[in-house]
């Protein structure tokens, strides 16, 4: 490997375990991962000697102690008074720079990405990288995403550099560190680190290394803002709208000043003061243009106010600016957000077409939001499609009045159910269901089997999916979607109209037995964005890969024999879906 990863760390036990999974790859390819532990007292140099890396325990070398002088003259002079303090004496502070600095020194390699114990590796290619090394660059930049949503989508993210030649740039600044020096630079498509912040840690250092930072060197803007931040994270509203008046008041970089405005609008929306929550948002917009955030903190205050026509129309204005990868950029604002504004404000305006519009472009971004899930029911009041629901199936008749059991316990209105049962030794699954499609009538098809049993809520909600999203297909949920995906399509409704547009118009590609044809579907749909898979369309699938017992019914089509030649014709097909 032309480079190495190294890491600081301290009291890291509950990160470092993801991080050292991450770069297991790396290791195996002869890669090198430095870890100074800077003086934990929990099992962190443990677990890192343990994954094998080279690890040198330093202690308290890059911390200072704070004297009561420094902490009353600190206090003094950035706390407002009755706020309390934001700094102690005997605190300590720590030096990020050289700590950073000397860990990079500790590689066998010049070129070295510096890592949180936080982070992830999330997207490398080791040959590709190694290459660009030789060709000369020195500095790389990737895509780094900061915040995650529940769904594990990225919420914020932005272009970081913080893999570099360690001989043209080193780490600057005791706290809020920055690489200095002029290198190379190439930005990588091929690598992206993601972070997963530990919530449990206590950001007070941070805080502290920050207030050390701006008393001494006061005419630091960035620094300014960041102290700013941690103060109004740490409840001190009133002493950071003084710090964040400051930094808005050394006018320097247009995107930071402006994102001290935001702050300090929001601050005055804590204090109850919306002029001035207003005015700050407002002049946020005027000195960087170029980001939705302040338009956005517009549209909600007024949403919050129950002001439709002035929350849409800055909601509408926001959807105007493109996405670019400032640090501060929320995902949200450049997704859903807007249009969710968009959607209730449309609807109290009694535009009724353009909220289902925006209610659809939200659900299009954010497809499990319970919220516009439910508010679907004030837009699309439509009546439920016809349903012919097929069950292919081969004795087990206990099963087969299981799941007739629970189709009959669906809350979808029962005149629009069709249900088609299709027995005997002579058809395959695919060729039963073909022949269930022949003799059905209903707008949608949905596949049953006798080892399947339906949550009465499962059929509404999948089709309520398929017309609010417009998707054809919608797969039910069985459980975990596993990493290759190979169970996302085990049981589903989909839309007859669609069918002519799958491989020989059939749901089931009749040349495959039995494995990988729920596989191939999925995939024919994924290509043309008519996929959707139901979290909350729940069925209970009772397969013996789950739990239950291997019987002579799934030996007809599971045997090894059969299963073999199926995968052969479904790498086929998906080959040439693929090259499509």
């Amino acid at each position: 490997m032309n480079f190495s990863f190294c890491a600081i760390a301290r009291n890291e036990e509950k990160t470092l375990p993801r991080m050292i999974e991450s770069l297991k790859e790396f290791q195996n390819k002869g890669g090198v991962v430095v870890l100074v532990d800077t003086g934990s007292t929990d099992n962190t140099a443990i677990l890192a000697r343990e994954a094998g890396y080279i690890v040198e325990e330093v202690g308290d070398r890059f911390r200072t102690v704070i004297t009561k002088e420094l902490a009353d003259q600190i206090n003094a002079q950035f706390i407002v008074e009755n706020e309390g303090t934001c700094i102690k004496e005997g605190e300590t502070y720590f030096d990020f720079a050289s700590a950073r600095n000397y860990a990079a020194s500790l590689c066998p390699t010049d070129m070295v990405s510096s890592i949180d114990c936080d982070e992830v590796v999330s997207k490398i290619e080791y040959d590709q990288i190694n290459s660009y090394i030789e060709q000369g660059y020195t500095q790389f930049e990737y895509n780094f995403v900061f915040a995650h949503r529940e769904d594990g989508s990225p919420s914020m993210e932005f272009t970081q550099s913080k893999f570099f030649d360690r001989r043209m740039l080193q780490w600057e600044g005791t706290v809020h560190e920055m690489l200095q020096g002029k290198g190379v630079i190439k930005y990588l498509d091929c690598f992206q680190l993601d972070h997963y912040q530990n919530f449990e840690t206590n950001r007070h250092s941070y805080l502290t290394g920050l207030a050390v930072d701006c008393f001494l060197h006061p005419e630091k803007d960035r620094n300014s803002h960041y102290f700013a931040r941690e103060l109004l994270w740490n409840g001190q509203i009133i002493s950071a709208l003084k710090e964040f008046e400051r930094h808005v008041s050394m006018d320097k970089w247009p995107a930071e000043k402006a994102q001290s405005l935001i702050f300090i609008g929001d601050i005055y929306g804590q204090l109850n003061d919306p002029v001035n929550q207003v005015a700050a948002y407002s002049s946020a917009f005027m000195i960087d243009s170029t980001r939705r955030a302040p338009l956005m903190k517009l549209a909600y205050f007024y949403k919050a106010n129950n002001n439709h026509q002035a929350a849409a129309c800055y909601a509408t204005a926001a959807l105007e600016i493109p996405w670019h990868g400032f640090y501060a950029n929320h995902k949200e604002d450049y997704e859903d957000g807007p249009h969710a504004v968009l959607y209730w404000a449309k609807g109290w305006l009694g535009d009724i077409e353009s909220a289902k519009h925006h209610l659809q472009k939200a659900l299009s971004y954010q497809p499990n939001n319970k919220n516009y899930l439910e508010d679907r029911k004030y837009y699309f009041d439509v009546a439920l499609p016809t349903v012919s629901i097929i069950i292919p199936t081969l004795g087990r008749p206990e099963g087969l009045e299981r799941c007739l059991a629970s189709i009959q316990a669906l809350e979808y209105p029962r005149e629009n159910i069709e249900v088609l049962v299709f027995d005997g030794e002579t058809l395959t699954v695919p060729e039963k269901v073909k022949l269930g499609v022949e003799k059905s009538t209903g707008e949608y098809i949905c596949y049953a089997a006798n080892d399947m049993e339906f949550s009465p809520s499962a059929l509404t909600t999948a089709v309520k999916h398929s017309l609010a999203l417009q998707k054809s297909l919608v797969s039910f949920h069985s459980g975990p979607v596993t990493e290759d995906k190979g169970n996302i399509c085990e049981h589903f409704i989909i839309r007859k109209d669609f069918l002519p547009k799958l491989k020989n118009k059939e749901i089931f590609f009749t040349e495959i037995t039995h494995c990988g044809v729920d596989n191939f579907l999925w995939a024919q749909a994924d290509k043309v964005n008519q996929a959707y898979h139901a979290e909350d369309a729940v069925i209970v699938h009772n397969h013996f890969s789950k739990g239950s017992e291997y019987d002579a019914i799934y030996e007809r089509g599971w045997n090894a024999v059969t299963r073999n030649k199926d995968l052969a014709i479904l790498d086929r097909e998906l080959a040439l879906l693929n090259a499509l």
